[in-house]
């Protein structure tokens, strides 16, 4: 298939690589990105296995939080984050689990990076590439694609970048918090998407087992109750585009506050007995009788059918 067609590709939490540690008992593990880095780490055994281009960032290396300036103390970004284009159309592709701990509850005392945080140095490259792309003539069209969800809608909620509106959750470098929690990063990653560009039209995710349409405006729901930091004034529409549903069993939809904004394919039935397919916000679901309801998956996968090796491999959610 992919010797016809360009496929491009990115990482998510089945492809970390990891380490698990194991207490006397054996009855708690806790988990963290496999190192070496240079050459056992899930991003280095990323790039040995997809060609992909080596225009991103080098690492968090040299960010403000690093431990040792003189050393090596994280794994690297080549051919995992990246961009590409295509005629009038560029695709930004980050990487929401890079140098990931799945163990994330436990993140405080492992150190490393939680499921859907972008760190210091990625985020800065992302500015970068979109101001670039912002005074390129030949680019019309500028898409993100990573693997989280800015806005999960399902089994997901638990984490990617909402931590069920728990703002305090960031990752650990050196036992330390970085000073920037989840939902003031994904505003930031936000702000320069939105804000600070005309160009970028949707974010492509996955993750969630499903697929959904959420159209973002400045009238978005997007916090948690008391949410005490500063809340971002979004100056145009854009869009959240997830589609999950190759295959894994289906995650129902969950309320969370942007609820109001997801837009969904209906098919509705006419008074002479013939339908029509059309999108319809949370707010309108009820307008007129649903004639299908969504499939949910029920038949259990079958022996082998994801191939788990604890030492290697970590498959959460």
């Amino acid at each position: 298939y992919w010797h016809y067609f360009p496929v491009y590709v990115t990482m998510g939490n089945h492809e970390a690589l990891i380490r698990v540690f194991a207490d006397s008992s054996r009855r708690r593990f806790l988990s963290v990105d496999r190192f070496p880095y240079e050459a056992q780490s899930a991003e280095a055994v990323f790039a040995r296995n997809f060609v992909s281009p080596e225009n991103g960032p080098a690492s968090e290396d040299g960010a403000i939080y690093d431990p040792n300036p003189n050393r090596i103390d994280f794994p690297s970004y080549e051919e995992n984050v990246f961009y590409y284009t295509y005629d009038n159309v560029a695709m930004i592709v980050l990487n929401s689990d890079y140098w990931y701990a799945p163990s994330t509850d436990a993140v405080g005392i492992t150190s490393g990076n939680i499921h859907g945080f972008i760190m210091d140095n990625q985020l800065r490259w992302f500015e970068e590439t979109v101001a670039q792309l912002e005074q390129d003539e030949s680019v019309d069209h500028v898409f993100v694609t990573l693997h989280t969800p800015f806005f999960p809608n399902g089994g997901h909620v638990i984490d990617d970048m909402w931590y069920s509106g728990d703002f305090t959750r960031t990752a650990f470098v050196a036992g330390v918090p970085l000073k920037v929690g989840i939902i003031q990063r994904r505003d930031q990653l936000l702000d320069v998407a939105v804000n600070r560009s005309r160009k970028v039209l949707a974010i492509l995710t996955g993750d969630e087992h499903n697929y959904n349409l959420l159209e973002l405006t400045s009238e978005t729901d997007i916090y948690p109750e008391d949410y005490p930091f500063d809340e971002i004034d979004l100056s145009r529409t854009m869009y959240q585009v997830n589609n999950g549903a190759a295959g894994a069993p289906y995650y129902a939809q969950e309320r969370t506050p942007e609820c109001a904004g997801l837009l969904s394919r209906r098919r509705f039935q006419r008074g002479d007995g013939s339908s029509e397919s059309r999108y319809v916000g949370r707010g309108h679901a009820q307008d007129a009788p649903v004639k299908q309801k969504p499939l949910v998956m029920t038949r259990p996968l079958g022996p082998g059918a994801i191939p788990l090796d604890q030492e290697h491999h970590t498959n959460e959610h």
